[in-house]
């Protein structure tokens, strides 16, 4: 399932709430530090191996990894001052702050925290913790806005651990069935599923599964793609460049190129 075609799928049309050239807007700011180090401790939730000495992130889905960065997760969205706390049945974590008017829905920042076996720091939980970083910088600022804001952890978007990957966002989208999802099986032939790995890690909740349960005016995702070669999608050209962030032990370096879609 393509990102692109996330919105129409859920028939979402496009609502305006703020000017980006706005005096508030252009004040904003958030703390990059609290946000840097936010990425680093949420780190040590990985499991032990080549990829977590070499620095990157493995926490596969429903594993204690993810339950505990799920848990830590849990706590500063309450502490920050959610109005709402859900957790729903495919174990995608939806805290809502509410905005100036109850009566739109609201716009929704998230990613997911777990990872893929060999993931990196800055891929899914850089959308998580940005998110979370915007919501505490609102706070910190007195600003409110128009519309409610909902923070979402979506589970399994990957597909790392358990196939067929966006586990909980395609049946947010109407694509799959809560059944479907938990019937998820693991990629490494061992018989676990989705449902049951969730369940022992006490993430299967009561919350809204559907955007007919819970719809948003929309969705917003920072999302870096981290390897050390990029696949190059089939309608680009041999010479074209992904984006892709490296890094030494001397210098950094960043290629940014804008795509519409996100297909994993």
């Amino acid at each position: 399932m393509q990102r692109q075609h996330f919105a129409r799928a859920l028939g979402i049309t496009r609502r305006h709430y703020s000017d980006v050239n706005s005096t508030q807007a252009q004040k904003l700011k958030i703390n990059s530090s609290r946000l840097w180090n936010d990425i680093h401790h949420t780190a040590q939730w990985s499991a032990p191996g080549a990829t977590t000495d070499a620095g990157g992130l493995c926490r596969l889905s429903g594993t204690t990894y993810d339950k505990r960065a799920r848990d830590w997760f849990a706590d500063q969205v309450r502490t920050l001052g959610a109005s709402s706390y859900k957790v729903n049945a495919t174990g995608s974590q939806i805290a809502t702050f509410d905005g100036q008017k109850a009566n739109v829905p609201p716009v929704a920042m998230g990613s997911h925290l777990d990872s893929v076996a060999t993931g990196g720091r800055f891929d899914g939980p850089l959308g998580v913790l940005g998110a979370l970083e915007v919501m505490r910088s609102f706070k910190e600022q007195g600003i409110k806005t128009h519309a409610p804001i909902a923070l979402i952890n979506w589970t399994n978007e990957e597909g790392a651990r358990f196939m067929p990957p966006l586990g909980s966002s395609s049946v947010y989208a109407g694509q799959s069935s809560i059944e479907a999802a938990h019937a998820s099986t693991a990629n490494d032939g061992s018989g676990d599923t989705l449902g049951a790995a969730l369940q022992a890690i006490g993430y299967v909740g009561d919350g809204p599964n559907t955007f007919q349960e819970f719809p948003i005016a929309g969705h917003f995702e920072i999302h870096v793609e981290q390897q050390t070669s990029l696949e190059r999608p089939v309608n680009q050209s041999a010479g074209s460049k992904a984006g892709r962030a490296s890094r030494s032990s001397k210098s950094s370096s960043m290629e940014k190129m804008g795509m519409p879609t996100l297909t994993r």
